[in-house]
């Protein structure tokens, strides 16, 4: 059962490595999204400056337009309405500039995550893919352990046929027969558990193929703008149900011992 549980580790280190990567791209997504609200911010202040400045432009035309002669009042007025427009003239520009950074720098980042996104899908279908040549080989092992337990129960009702002639034939050996009965009964009771158990583990391994298939849609909402990408939750799901299957796998390998023991018994009796 180690080959088994080794199966089961190489599953869970595809499933972390996975996560991993989509990580990367939600990482990537989110900056995206944060660039993009700081150039509207940008392009938004860039519009208000001009419009800013356009009023302001207006209302110094207005004020030129039909003043026979300057008074000082008048030269304080478009003194401060100078110095108005040319810090309004200073932050345009310094919006243009920011707005320009940000366009730049949302550009790169775009190359960047659509890198990341590309990146992750690759590794997926290759994680993908390995894991399901494990899955397949993992259920070829089912598929020998089912043959083998069918195998066994084969033999106990054979030795159940010989136990009950040697009983028959002999009254005197009452106590060898009594211990043989009881072992034939602990064997298929053993055969039952362990039928329990291989069913278990093949739904298991049909569920954790399912999940790992959904991991596929789960990359591809990572493109989104506003996804959650690879979430916690349902990689906790696929941890459990590893866990799971590993337990069932170590207690098929504990009735697997004590039905070994048991034939050994029997055979001497």
């Amino acid at each position: 059962m180690s080959v088994h549980r080794n199966h089961i580790a190489i599953i869970l280190v595809l499933g972390l490595a996975l996560a991993a990567a989509c990580g990367v791209a939600l990482r990537q997504s989110r900056e995206l999204r944060n660039l993009r609200q700081q150039r509207d911010a940008a392009q938004k202040s860039l519009q208000e400056a001009r419009e800013a400045l356009r009023r302001s432009q207006l209302s110094l035309e207005a004020a030129l337009n039909g003043a026979p002669r300057p008074t000082n009042e008048n030269r304080a007025v478009l003194a401060e309405r100078d110095r108005t427009i040319a810090q309004l003239s200073s932050q345009l520009e310094e919006a243009q500039d920011s707005l320009k950074q940000l366009q730049e720098k949302l550009s790169q980042s775009e190359e960047e995550n659509q890198a990341a996104l590309a990146s992750a899908a690759q590794r997926y279908e290759q994680l993908q893919t390995e894991m399901q040549d494990r899955l397949d080989k993992l259920q070829k092992e089912l598929d020998s352990t089912r043959t083998d337990l069918q195998n066994a129960r084969q033999r106990i009702a054979e030795l159940k046929k010989t136990n009950d002639q040697l009983t028959a034939a002999n009254n005197e050996g009452s106590i060898k027969s009594a211990e043989r009965e009881h072992i034939l009964r602990s064997l298929q009771d053993i055969d039952r558990r362990r039928e329990t158990y291989l069913t278990s583990l093949a739904d298991r391994y049909r569920n954790l193929t399912s999940q790992f298939r959904t991991m596929s849609g789960m990359l591809d909402s990572s493109r989104g703008q506003n996804s959650s990408a690879f979430s916690g939750p349902a990689l906790d799901m696929i941890q459990n149900a590893i866990t799971l299957a590993d337990n069932d796998l170590q207690h098929l390998s504990e009735l697997n011992a004590k039905a070994y023991q048991l034939e050994k018994q029997l055979s001497k009796k």
